[in-house]
């Protein structure tokens, strides 16, 4: 690399995103993390505490009712301040609420609280299954980050259930594969078996894929008969340039932000940071 190529890759490779650690990877340069965290005063904290909304948000999320929290919550926050939201993200983030922690400092447009913003919950559980199923605990929390940004009882509009999102059918056939007993929705929105489930399953996807975290993100997010027909059929292919032609940009962008995630994550972990290059085996030709 030299000249504009150089400059063009230089600066990209300041920025914590899938782009830019690959970049820095072309580089041979550190990543750039850029944790800044957010500090009020007591006094600070303490005004947006006592805001009527906030105390119900907060009363009703402790209590176990974390529909009514979270629409306390939204009627709370919508009209609050860019530094207001800041407070709020960290009360949110300080009582264990990280969904609403993310999103609020995501709407103060504050990205560079890291502690924040990629919190470590369920560590315990993690890093148990991480090691049952012989997987990276980076990015099991990549993955559940993505998914539902560690909302415990995330519903989606297609029925997909739990911090690692899966859908009934899904957990059900997991659950069976382990011998775990399974208990229809709910066992879904029981973190623990959430994540046991949803851990189990992405054991099988990169069994499937020959240890591929790129395959298998994929095929988590749009299904493994999907990926399984996007294989290259004219010789292997680096996965960087397999990811720009998956057909869904969806799943394009699930899977760039998985990856970079889960590199953020082995920052977080304070473990050895796993280069995002090193997630990205060649994809294999399909026969």
């Amino acid at each position: 690399l030299k000249g504009d190529a150089l400059t063009a890759y230089a600066s990209l490779s300041s920025e914590r995103t899938y782009f830019g650690f690959l970049a820095a990877d072309q580089l041979q340069r550190p990543y750039q993390m850029t944790n800044v965290r957010l500090k009020f005063s007591a006094t600070e904290q303490e005004a947006v505490e006592q805001i009527p909304g906030i105390e119900r948000a907060r009363e009703l999320y402790l209590t176990g009712k974390r529909t009514e929290a979270r629409r306390e919550w939204y009627y709370a926050t919508r009209e609050l301040s860019q530094d207001d939201l800041k407070v709020a993200a960290t009360l949110a983030h300080g009582w264990g609420w990280h969904d609403r922690a993310i999103i609020t400092a995501s709407k103060a447009r504050h990205w560079s609280d890291l502690t924040l913003r990629f919190p470590l919950p369920h560590r315990e559980s993690i890093f148990s299954n991480a090691r049952l199923y012989d997987l990276d605990p980076a990015l099991i929390y990549g993955v559940i980050r993505q998914e539902s940004a560690f909302m415990e009882d995330a519903r989606s509009s297609v029925g997909a259930l739990g911090l690692m999102q899966l859908m009934p059918s899904t957990g059900k056939q997991t659950a069976r594969a382990i011998n775990l007993r399974y208990r229809g929705q709910s066992s879904l929105i029981s973190s623990n078996n959430n994540i046991r489930l949803g851990s189990a399953y992405l054991n099988k996807l990169m069994t499937r894929y020959n240890g591929s975290p790129v395959l298998a993100a994929a095929a988590y997010n749009a299904g493994p008969h999907r990926v399984s027909r996007w294989l290259p059929s004219d010789g292997d292919m680096q996965a960087s340039l397999w990811m720009e032609r998956i057909p869904f940009k969806e799943t394009r962008t699930y899977v760039r932000r998985v990856l970079a995630y889960a590199t953020i994550f082995d920052w977080r972990l304070e473990q050895p940071v796993t280069r995002l290059s090193n997630r990205l085996p060649t994809v294999k030709q399909r026969y």
